[in-house]
């Protein structure tokens, strides 16, 4: 994480790396965070994409892996300010899973 852009902790809670992601994003990733953990088929979140970079804004999408234990159940976004794009180690290909290993940020893990 060396060579990533870091900045200041604009929430209150704060979580696992959150100084990696955009200030703009870290209130809806701390809710990303909350309901991953309180689901227990949830083992990881890695968010990646433009909400790790200085090119994120405030209309930027989330985008976000989960690594599960199973496929189901699911948990929504419905709530967040964001649109989330999502990915599980279900669904996401061998180049996406190479690009969120890269450049993406854990910011819960089990």
């Amino acid at each position: 994480m060396d060579d990533m852009d870091s900045w200041k902790k604009i929430t209150e809670e704060c979580y696992y790396n959150q100084e990696y992601i955009f200030p703009t994003q870290q209130q809806d990733v701390l809710k990303i965070v909350k309901k991953a953990t309180a689901c227990a088929n949830i083992k990881k979140v890695v968010i990646f994409g433009s909400s790790v970079t200085a090119q994120c804004n405030p209309w930027s999408d989330i985008d976000v892996y989960l690594e599960q234990e199973a496929e189901f159940p699911e948990i929504t976004f419905e709530d967040l300010e964001n649109p989330v794009d999502r990915w599980t180690n279900f669904t996401a290909d061998g180049a996406l899973m190479e690009e969120i290993n890269k450049k993406g940020v854990c910011v819960y893990e089990k």
